[in-house]
């Protein structure tokens, strides 16, 4: 996830009642190290704010980490009921549906998650290069793509849409010492589209209410 991602999420979120009987899922949301550690604008921007307001967080991921409160593959096909009776207030499910393939199968699980009112915090890459985690479907949607698309599965009220650029200089750079993670997605070549406004990444990011019916 991008810092200038979470700040979003982050504003659009602190206009959103929060309290104690609040509950959250994290879809994807790999471990506690990642959270906090790798990628703590995540931790400091989302889930620490919530925390603070009282809500309560379930973290599910497809692999068994530190941190994570359900496992669970949400693209598997004939998942049983008793695995979704508990419903969530928020669901939170960022830069996951890039890595999907059977992306109808997971968008009708998550939703048996929700009941009327439950809040939908979605994003997706929509410019930027493969990355494969362990595949990368090169799914890219705008706005109304990712909309229309999880609109064909259930009723829903448009909270807050947007495409943010990316605007951090430091995702557009090479950083010595860790090879393996930026030769392909932050070498020279890419700095080329930090100076090339039109050519900037770009996070398409929706937050929709679960509608009745």
């Amino acid at each position: 996830m991008f810092t200038e991602e979470a700040l979003w999420i982050k504003s659009v979120l602190d206009e959103v009642a929060i309290d104690s009987a609040t509950k959250i899922l994290d879809v994807g949301a790999s471990d506690i190290e990642y959270r906090t550690s790798t990628q703590p604008h995540i931790n400091e921007n989302i889930h620490k704010p919530l925390l603070e307001k009282g809500a309560t967080f379930s973290f599910l991921d497809i692999k068994d980490h530190e941190g994570v409160d359900i496992v669970m593959d949400l693209a598997a096909k004939d998942l049983p009921d008793d695995l979704f009776k508990v419903t969530y207030d928020l669901i939170i499910c960022c830069n996951i549906l890039e890595h999907i393939v059977e992306r109808n199968v997971f968008m009708q699980n998550l939703l048996r998650f929700t009941h009327p009112g439950t809040l939908l915090m979605v994003t997706v890459p929509l410019v930027y290069p493969k990355h494969n985690d362990p595949i990368d479907t090169m799914f890219r949607p705008t706005v109304r793509e990712l909309v229309n698309f999880i609109g064909s599965y259930v009723k829903y009220k448009i909270i807050k849409s947007n495409e943010i650029e990316i605007t951090e200089k430091a995702y557009y750079v090479f950083k010595p010492g860790r090879i393996l993670d930026y030769l392909l997605l932050r070498s020279p070549r890419w700095l080329i589209r930090w100076y090339i406004k039109p050519l900037r990444w770009k996070q398409t990011c929706v937050l929709l209410e679960v509608l009745k019916g």
